[in-house]
């Protein structure tokens, strides 16, 4: 599976939220997606799952091999929202099984087997993050196709952030493509191959993981000076 965005835009209803999109996603890779608060990152996200309606690429998507049926990029493409409300009246089993016919083995992989008769009421703001990544992953685990990830790392504890990592680096290297957008500069250090950035509206960089090492460049992307930068790293605050 590729995706290549030539030259897009993308639009809510007649809102321009971002222009300038030149991006290839090839099989194996893992791009990190950097920007600040409104940026765009999630309404990207959104827009390569297809999921909102409302949101449209100016300069669509060519996927290779071509996706035409809902069903068939349902099988290709997974999206992890955050955020997700749970509907109380559903356990943890109902989920997996919507997007998994081995539910035990999917339980297993992400720690969530004691769980499996939970409402998700009950559940933590950790919990509902681990079953939402895990319903994504179970929906094309299979298949060398796209995971996009939006803020995946939010509320997991230090094992289930590990248990992610490996996930992801699992998945690419079974020639999976993966997107995760991020706030913290250590998750995309770690596990990225690739980087785009998003500033006011438009595709900052995109390229190498390389880039990261570019201090005016992150100045450019967070608005925070390099010696700013260096500060906040050496207090924990920034990584």
């Amino acid at each position: 599976m590729k995706l290549q965005l030539p030259r897009s835009s993308l639009w809510r209803g007649r809102r321009q939220l971002l222009q300038g999109l030149d991006v290839s996603i090839q099989p194996g890779q893992c791009w990190a997606l950097l920007g600040e608060n409104g940026s765009g990152k999630s309404s990207l996200l959104l827009a390569l799952a297809d999921a909102e309606a409302d949101l449209r690429f100016v300069g669509a998507p060519q996927w290779q091999p071509a996706l035409e049926g809902l069903r068939e990029k349902a099988l290709w493409r997974s999206l992890a929202r955050q955020q997700v409300d749970p509907a109380p009246g559903l356990r943890v089993f109902d989920v997996l099984a919507l997007a998994s016919t081995a539910v035990p083995a999917c339980a297993r992989a992400w720690r969530l087997e004691g769980l499996l008769s939970c409402r998700l009421s009950e559940l933590s703001g950790g919990q509902l993050q681990r079953l939402e990544l895990a319903r994504s992953w179970a929906q094309i685990e299979a298949r060398a196709g796209l995971w996009l990830l939006d803020e995946p790392f939010n509320h997991l504890d230090m094992r289930a952030q590990i248990d992610l990592s490996q996930h992801i680096r699992a998945y690419c290297q079974a020639g999976g493509a993966v997107m995760f957008s991020s706030h913290a500069l250590a998750p995309a250090r770690r596990l990225a191959s690739a980087v785009l950035m998003l500033a006011a509206g438009e595709q900052l960089a995109c390229g190498d993981v390389r880039l990261l090492t570019d201090a005016r460049l992150l100045e450019r992307l967070y608005g925070v000076a390099e010696e700013e930068l260096a500060t906040l790293r050496g207090s924990g605050l920034a990584h």
